[in-house]
């Protein structure tokens, strides 16, 4: 009998230490404690969101390479032109002259579109 409740014991004490929260609590976006969860870009003075698109979309016609990341913050709001969040150096800006409500940025697979609004 005094077997069993040893054996019970430890066994909610195995369990209890396994629900333990960790020293890096995962968030539901993936994204750590404090950072920008939707990837955002500076161009001309205003600042571009991430549409939902993916990141395998073909770059619709006439829009042309008007520059790169140079600055990535994932933790701040990007405050000058080709600085993000949640993107890497180096990526490609395409523009379109006659429409600035949607850029689009380069990615292994293809383009994801970035567009002024915040939705």
């Amino acid at each position: 009998m005094k077997l069993r409740w040893l054996l019970i014991t430890v066994l909610s004490i195995l369990v209890l230490a396994a629900c333990q929260p960790k020293d890096n609590p995962s968030t539901p976006t993936g994204y750590g404690p404090g950072e920008i969860d939707q990837p955002q870009i500076m161009y001309n003075d205003a600042i571009y969101y991430y549409n939902w698109t993916g990141f395998d979309e073909k770059l619709p016609e006439y829009y042309v390479k008007v520059g790169t990341i140079v600055g990535v913050s994932n933790v701040n709001i990007p405050e000058d032109n080709f600085c993000g969040a949640q993107v890497e150096l180096g990526q490609e800006i395409y523009a379109l002259d006659d429409n600035q409500d949607c850029i689009y940025i380069k990615y292994t697979k293809g383009f994801a579109r970035f567009v002024m609004n915040h939705e």
